[in-house]
């Protein structure tokens, strides 16, 4: 009897504990995104006065080095205004309160794949779907929620498979209220030491240049707010 008293109580503070670890976490997630909105807010109108005198520049050009000067100063703003986006969207993520509403899941997934066919094509990318299962399943969202998760995890993909792999996504019902979708590349992979860091805000293993880190824990906030869990499990140079 002593012994069930004893697990009982370690369970009880084990689930105290991750439900103050989980709340610790969403604190963070807000004030980080209310500091990447601020941030955001502040950089657009410059960025955008920028990019549009190196067009106006662009336009008038003739000096052949002074072009190509003018498009790598156009190119690295282009980048500034991904990040201020992705800051935007960060932002935004934290603090959805739009009114749920019934989705049909299988129908934003295919709009969504339809939008980035012409990755998949340029880059000679292949997609498997296994998702007939959920084919009338509507879920209670909002169709940016469920867009933001699908566009930041095909971008994931289309970054570790650079180019000639496959992408494959299966989904299945899971008792009477929840799907599950079994998201897989085979990509580069992630490493063991950093399996447990991806979802954090801005840690990445891109280069500078290539990524904000944003992606995966804008994806954990949202799936979170409709109640979901999201894992991931990888192997480098073979899946993910």
């Amino acid at each position: 009897f002593n012994s069930m008293l004893d697990a009982l109580q370690n369970s009880q503070e084990e689930i105290a504990r991750l439900q103050e670890e989980k709340i610790n976490r969403v604190d963070k997630m807000v004030l980080v995104g209310q500091i990447a909105a601020g941030i955001a807010h502040q950089m657009k109108t410059p960025l955008a006065s920028a990019m549009l005198r190196a067009e106006m520049l662009m336009e008038d050009g003739k000096n052949k080095s002074y072009l190509e000067e003018l498009n790598f100063i156009n190119h690295q703003l282009q980048r500034c205004k991904e990040i201020v986006e992705h800051l935007l969207n960060f932002s935004r993520s934290t603090k959805t309160k739009e009114k749920l509403q019934e989705q049909n899941f299988n129908k934003v997934l295919t709009d969504i794949i339809e939008i980035l066919i012409h990755i998949f094509k340029r880059n000679d990318i292949s997609l498997k779907t296994d998702i007939t299962e959920t084919d009338k399943v509507k879920v209670l969202a909002t169709r940016d929620q469920l867009e933001q998760v699908f566009l930041n995890l095909f971008s994931n993909s289309f970054d570790a498979i650079g180019k000639d792999g496959t992408i494959s996504i299966k989904t299945k019902i899971v008792g009477s209220n929840f799907i599950e979708i079994d998201f897989t590349d085979d990509g580069s992979g992630i490493s063991k030491e950093n399996l447990n860091k991806i979802f954090e805000p801005f840690f990445t293993t891109k280069e500078a240049k290539n990524g904000t880190g944003l992606g995966l824990a804008i994806c954990r906030k949202l799936i979170e707010e409709l109640n979901g869990t999201i894992t991931v499990a990888s192997e480098v140079n073979k899946y993910t």
